[in-house]
């Protein structure tokens, strides 16, 4: 056994109970900043997955000498629900062997053959009207696989049709959604397709990477204090030995190993709860479709890199308390008080503020850019935070004359060390900074009716045959034992356009009450114009209530997270801190100060800097969220209310950790 591996295992099994108390917590703390941080970067890979695997439907136009068949894009629903349809054709002369295989297909689709997802075979099982105009005789006869579908409840239907259906679609967009439909488009293959035309996939991504800024950074801030449990007595440690002659490389490899021996505990511990945890997330729907099980699990190569960056993270953080035990061990044994923190702090922060203030005014920025920047005013908080607990403990120490020994013994103990101090409440300092960017969003759209009426159905037509075309949508009707008048209008729930010189319009039917008879017309109108975008405003407004909807509860679990991190983190620094301080507390008591005073010191000295330090942190969140908040109308009262019960919570889970640690207080200080 290597001498560094026998002196580390000597230090850690030969500390006692208070040292494996210690390293028990210091895992504890890293497998759940692991866990969180594997469960979002799960959750964006599954989001972008989902997306990729959307590709084929959104092709690219192939070369006019290389294209064999035509593809199309639409959107139709059943009960509310959007299904993609992709029509395809075989451009003439196109040999057979030629035409490209869809995914998840065996063959290119003839005329009246279709291929349905397995979530639209189980919808239209008792749909028949619906079902046939989704695949004519053949309806359903084929079960896309795996490789055509985004997830295991998205409804995909591929309908095989003569080109001239296609060349008679009108040509037509929407602006909301994007990727979702597209006109006719001459291609030949599928593989790596996709056009440049940003999909509604993107901005769930786009919401996933927001998502893990917010979260990644108390995450991160977790994972470091979780190998500074204990620095103190590991520092005395290390200074002890130094003293004694230990070389300087001896003692770096004993560090190496503790925390080596920490993270690979703790990722071990974080892999296991999110393999049973991924099942479970996997039922989430988002984006109105859930996930595979295996999209939101990480590969080894992804966890060897959380691995190695914790490693990197919780060998940085505790690399301070070897350099002091090498630079001055007789200081460490003799408890000097450490240097303040110093003022270059509040410069680092005036200027990520300005580059922030900068980057979001540009409207050329990237994405990436605007992230790395916000997570930097993110993580500024962490540099100024031991400055502004410096301060507020000499406020308390000018306030303490005259108010007992409790606030005395809390101001002494913040100014003897801020930064110990300051991770007791870093956790809830830094969720009060998401609450405040998430909780004063107005998200505009959701739950409203933009346009249309919610039971009117709307089908898009050429102008210059809307008459015939109305003609034929009441004959559909009639063949199937519905007398609904057609009206010919403007457009009012799509967004038709003209192209190429061709004017459009849309046929109006009003939907009967009787889900029943609502789901024969729409069969009845799908069959008489297949291709032809259509839906009703109840439609839309469904769709594009999806986003909103989505971030409302995206912000939910970031703050639940968040608060959920930051309390866990508040109990086991509160408990490593007591712990750390074992011996001032038995001093103290054995002298005569009472536990309920020495209580309300540990109360006072958390309370104050998380009240102080939750009021800055919440004008960061509202200051960076500032240029999307303004742009969407401002903020709201529910916002507001959000706002001040998440704050209320943050406080809450501090006393709470106070608490809960008392008798641990009681036992340290009467050993």
């Amino acid at each position: 056994m290597s001498p560094a591996l026998d002196l580390s295992r000597r230090l850690l099994l030969g500390g006692g109970r208070r040292d494996r108390q210690t390293l028990a917590l210091s895992v504890l703390a890293v497998a759940l900043a692991l866990t969180v941080v594997a469960l979002t970067l799960g959750a964006i890979q599954g989001l972008s997955e989902r997306d990729h695997r959307a590709d084929w439907t959104r092709p690219a136009a192939a070369a006019a000498d290389s294209a064999t068949a035509v593809q199309s894009l639409s959107t139709t629903y059943v009960d509310g629900r959007p299904v993609q349809v992709v029509r395809l054709a075989a451009l003439p002369g196109a040999d057979a062997a030629d035409l490209p295989v869809p995914p998840g297909m065996r063959a290119f689709p003839a005329p009246g053959q279709a291929a349905w997802s397995p979530a639209l075979r189980a919808l239209l099982a008792d749909r028949p009207a619906q079902a046939a105009a989704l695949g004519g005789k053949d309806a359903g006869a084929v079960t896309l696989g795996d490789d055509a579908v985004a997830g295991p409840d998205q409804l995909v239907a591929v309908v095989g049709v003569p080109v001239r259906t296609l060349r008679d679609t009108p040509i037509w967009q929407d602006p909301v959604a994007h990727g979702t439909l597209v006109a006719p488009t001459r291609i030949d293959g599928f593989a790596g397709t996709a056009s440049g035309e940003e999909s509604e996939g993107t901005q769930y991504v786009a919401l996933g990477w927001i998502a893990a800024v917010l979260l990644v950074v108390p995450v991160l801030t977790l994972g470091g204090a979780a190998v500074r449990l204990g620095a103190r007595r590991r520092s005395e440690r290390f200074a002890a030995l130094r003293l004694a002659g230990a070389p300087a490389g001896l003692l770096r490899r004993c560090l190496a190993l503790e925390v080596g021996l920490v993270v690979v505990t703790g990722a071990a511990a974080a892999w296991l709860v999110t393999f049973a945890l991924t099942p479970l997330v996997a039922r989430v729907s988002v984006g109105g479709g859930r996930f595979r099980t295996g999209d939101l699990r990480l590969d080894a190569i992804a966890w060897l890199g959380l691995v190695a960056g914790a490693g990197l993270l919780l060998t940085a953080s505790a690399a301070p308390t070897l350099r002091a035990a090498l630079r001055n061990p007789l200081a460490v044994v003799q408890a000097h008080t450490p240097r303040s923190p110093g003022w270059w702090r509040v410069a680092v922060a005036a200027l990520v503020v300005v580059v922030f203030s900068q980057v979001a005014r540009s409207d050329g920025a990237s994405l990436v850019l605007v992230m790395i920047v916000f997570a930097g005013l993110f993580g500024v908080l962490n540099v100024i935070g031991p400055l502004v607990v410096t301060l507020l403990g000499r406020i308390m120490l000018v306030l303490a004359r005259g108010r007992g020994p409790g606030l005395l013994l809390a101001a002494r103990r913040v100014l003897d060390d801020p930064r110990a101090v300051w991770r007791v409440v870093s956790g809830v300092v830094l969720a009060a900074f998401v609450a405040g960017f998430l909780a004063l969003f107005q998200v505009a759209g959701a739950g409203d009716l933009g346009t249309g009426t919610a039971r009117t159905y709307e089908v898009v037509v050429p102008a210059d045959g809307a008459r015939a075309a109305a003609d034929r949508a009441e004959d559909a009707l009639r063949t199937a034992g519905l007398d609904l008048p057609v009206r010919v209008g403007d457009p009012d729930v799509l967004w038709a356009v003209s192209a190429a010189g061709t004017e459009t319009t849309t046929l109006q039917v009003r939907l009967p009450t009787a889900p029943a008879a609502a789901d024969q017309a729409r069969g009845a109108l799908a069959a008489a114009f297949p291709g032809a975008p259509a839906a009703s405003g109840a439609d839309v407004a469904s769709r594009d209530a999806q986003f909103p909807e989505d971030f409302a509860v995206a912000a939910l679990v970031v703050l639940l997270t968040s608060f959920l991190v930051a309390a866990s983190a508040t109990a086991i620094t509160v408990a490593a801190t007591t712990l750390d301080r074992r011996e001032t507390y038995r001093r103290l008591w054995h002298a005569g100060v009472p536990v309920t005073v020495l209580d309300r010191a540990r109360t006072l000295e958390s309370l104050v800097p998380v009240v102080v330090g939750t009021a800055l942190a919440t004008g960061a969140g509202i200051f960076a969220a500032a240029p999307l908040t303004l742009q969407g109308g401002g903020v709201s009262a529910s916002g507001v209310g959000m706002l001040a019960l998440t704050a209320a919570i943050g406080l809450a889970g501090v006393l709470l950790a106070v608490r809960c640690s008392r008798p641990l207080l009681l036992a340290v200080a009467r050993s």
